[in-house]
C-alpha cells in the first residue's frame, strides 16, 4: 500500500515541478483520469469481492489498495483547483 502511494507522490511532485503552466496542467490532466480509471477498476473489483465467495482476506487486501488511489486523486483534485485559483 506505501509503494503505490510514494510512487504516485512522487511523480505529482516531479510535475509540480514543472515551470510550464500548460504542460503541468495537461499532465496533472491525464494522471486524474489514469488514477480515475484505475480507481474505477479498483471498485468493480472490490463490489465484486463483496458480493462473492472471495475470503476477506482478499476483500480487505483490495481495500488497502484502493485507500492510497483515493488519496492520490485528492491530491491531484486539490493541486489542480489551487492552481486554477491562482
Amino acid at each position: 500500500m506505501e509503494f503505490i502511494l510514494i510512487f504516485f507522490e512522487e511523480i505529482l511532485s516531479a510535475v509540480l515541478k514543472i515551470n510550464n503552466r500548460l504542460i503541468k496542467n495537461f499532465i496533472l490532466i491525464i494522471l486524474l483520469l489514469i488514477m480515475s480509471v484505475f480507481v474505477f477498476f479498483m471498485l468493480y473489483i472490490l463490489i465484486g469481492a463483496i458480493f462473492s465467495t472471495v475470503s476477506w482476506i482478499i476483500k480487505i487486501i483490495l481495500f488497502a489498495i484502493f485507500i492510497p488511489c483515493m488519496y492520490v486523486i485528492y491530491i491531484i483534485i486539490l493541486n489542480g483547483y489551487s492552481e486554477w485559483k491562482n
